[in-house]
């Protein structure tokens, strides 16, 4: 679950590079200069990008991890199956 975790956010943070660069490789940001548009503007078109991007990907984590837990039957079986896959050290 630890490498899930992992691999998710490395996943949405690639996809976010990736659109930087495109976006610089293109010179988009100079033909909306052009157009007028601010630059406080542009960066909050970013960060709005970027955080339903990540928000995305963490609610999907929460439901994945609320869901191993409501699919435990007794404590004991929940605390062994998060020792298993690391959130909790034994």
């Amino acid at each position: 679950m630890p490498l899930f975790m992992t691999l998710s956010w490395i996943f949405t943070a690639a996809m976010i590079v990736k659109d930087i660069v495109y976006e610089k490789e293109r010179r988009l940001k100079d033909v909306m200069k052009v157009m007028g548009l601010g630059n406080a503007v542009h960066w909050v078109s970013w960060f709005i990008t970027s955080f339903v991007m990540m928000l995305l990907s963490v609610l999907l984590l929460v439901v994945i991890l609320k869901v191993a837990v409501i699919n435990c039957s007794t404590l004991a079986v929940c605390v062994s199956q998060l020792e298993m896959s690391g959130f909790i050290v034994p």
